[in-house]
């Protein structure tokens, strides 16, 4: 019978680890997650001849053994994983968790290349978050800027403005902000008066009855619209 449980004990052992190793490449989804199961992988591989040992040696009271002898001197490790566990969701309120953070553009160096006028520079950072992001505003409209007041290219601003308006969901606000920012280029630029009110008309046009509305009237008004 002993020689029955210790060759099962041999073919079980190997089993379990290669199990355990299978698991930790299926949990393991980032950096943090294939140390932790490495570990977890490592732990069994040194416990398993241990186990044999002590099967060996003192059968299954062997292995109660031993397991309660490692409980023992594992209880610290387990206090201080119970009370990680405890605060985990304190700390989480403050630094997300384990949430991964959502990806999202930064212009940093576009907006460093507008500083010192290079603007083609510019515009080429700006085009790589787009590639990511091509329904950001805060680039679109960046860009349009870039085109409208820097390089004085209105038929390009014009372009991106137009993408802006037809970005789905788009925010009244951020609509009549981006043909406020058209007509302006349209009366500095080109001091072409039609086709800032055009800019403005579309605003009441697209947003009509509200705040933004108002004031693009306002605004023709003053022009003399």
């Amino acid at each position: 019978m002993d020689i029955v449980l210790e060759s099962v004990m041999q073919i079980l052992l190997p089993v379990v680890v290669a199990g355990l190793a299978f698991y930790a490449l299926v949990r393991a989804r980032n950096r943090r997650g294939a140390i932790w199961w490495l570990v977890v992988l490592a732990l069994a591989v040194i416990a398993a001849p241990l186990l044999f040992i002590a099967w060996a040696f003192g059968g299954p009271r062997g292995i109660i053994g031993f397991i309660f002898e490692v409980g023992v001197l594992l209880i610290p490790l387990w206090v201080l994983v119970f009370v990680c566990w405890l605060a985990k969701p304190i700390g989480a309120l403050f630094d997300g968790g384990n949430e991964e953070p959502d990806a999202s553009p930064f212009y940093y160096a576009a907006e460093a290349c507008r500083r010192k006028g290079d603007f083609d520079e510019a515009i080429e950072r700006i085009q790589e978050q787009l590639a990511r992001f091509p329904e950001d505003y805060r680039g679109l409209i960046l860009l349009a800027e870039i085109q409208g007041e820097n390089l004085k290219d209105i038929p390009a601003a014009q372009g991106t403005i137009d993408q802006i308006l037809n970005t789905p969901n788009q925010s009244p606000k951020n609509i009549a902000f981006a043909l406020g920012r058209l007509a302006d280029w349209h009366l500095a630029n080109g001091h072409d008066a039609p086709l800032a009110r055009a800019a403005l008309f579309r605003v009441m046009e697209l947003l009509p009855e509200t705040e933004f509305a108002t004031a693009a009237r306002e605004r023709l008004r003053q022009l003399g619209s």
